[in-house]
């Protein structure tokens, strides 16, 4: 893949639609079916950027940011909480004396379906702000929807930072690739060597009811240490992405790992220029997000 990505040279709408078709393929291995929900939520807020730009009153504005707000709510809603909604009802309704027959759903959890359901909501909302104007290249924005590293671990990035790098040429260098291994090194230690270790400890002193008090310590700092997963244990995935990403920008690339959850990559290879990626997987990433979109209210952008 990375190698035809760079074969391409600096066609980057041809480097788009590979990345996108290597998207569909990643993401409809395992389930075909839930290609149909990822490209509904892209063509939906596609044409809804198009049509906020192009409203000529705030009321009209509202009424199609209204529009993504519900598809892309009402999707993740139905997927995520509809089979435990149906169940609090059937037992409410048998707590008072009224026996339902409750219809079985099946409701298969689409992989990711919260990562792009919020990015490409996101991607409204900035569009709505004027923090960014429509993308008027659907296969760029597709690509930005889908990019299969962060397709299904996160981050949930940004249209501000990362579609950008979807619009213009990409080039690699030395110092990308030397980046991307480090981190996939710095991710495998992490999980293998810290995470793994204190794994063992954790379980082995709250796994047995009669321990002394001193293994009762070390197992609860063993296992804080274990919580630092959103660092430690995502440490390989976001190492994983981060770097499959710098391999196909490329460029001066520059991390910041001391801080959890934060890497900034400046022109790298698959994504472009300046990915400032929230890499604390998607506790992380879901607290940038929030801070955003849900802290911040809209009507006073």
């Amino acid at each position: 893949m990375l190698l035809l990505h760079w074969a391409l040279g600096r066609r980057w709408r041809l480097q788009n639609l590979l990345l996108l078709a290597a998207s569909a393929v990643f993401y409809g291995w395992w389930d075909a079916r839930f290609l149909s929900l990822i490209g509904a939520s892209i063509v939906v807020d596609y044409f809804v950027a198009i049509q906020l730009s192009q409203a000529p009153t705030k009321a009209r504005q509202r009424t199609w940011l209204a529009v993504s707000l519900a598809f892309n709510l009402g999707m993740l809603i139905w997927f995520k909480y509809a089979g435990f909604l149906v169940d609090q009802w059937v037992s409410s309704w048998a707590a008072v004396g009224v026996t339902m027959d409750p219809v079985t759903w099946k409701i298969i959890l689409p992989v990711g379906i919260s990562f792009y359901t919020f990015q490409t909501l996101s991607y409204s909302v900035d569009v709505y702000r004027k923090h960014i104007p429509p993308c008027r290249d659907f296969v760029a924005f597709a690509t930005y929807v889908s990019f299969f590293p962060q397709l299904v671990a996160g981050p949930i990035e940004r249209a501000t930072r990362l579609l950008p790098q979807m619009l213009q040429e990409r080039k690699l260098n030395a110092i990308s690739v030397r980046v991307g291994w480090r981190l996939i090194c710095w991710g495998v230690f992490k999980k293998v060597v810290i995470a793994d270790s204190a794994a063992m400890y954790a379980n082995a002193a709250f796994g047995d009811d009669a321990v002394s008090g001193p293994v009762m310590v070390l197992g609860v700092v063993a296992f804080a240490l274990q919580i630092g997963s959103s660092e430690f244990d995502c440490g390989p995935t976001s190492g994983s992405l981060t770097s499959h990403a710098t391999w196909e920008n490329s460029g001066d690339v520059g991390t910041s790992l001391s801080t959890p959850g934060s890497a900034i990559i400046s022109t790298s290879p698959w994504v472009g220029r300046a990915w400032d990626v929230d890499v604390h997987c998607s506790m992380w990433s879901w607290c940038s997000w929030s801070a955003a979109f849900g802290m911040a209210p809209i009507g006073n952008s």
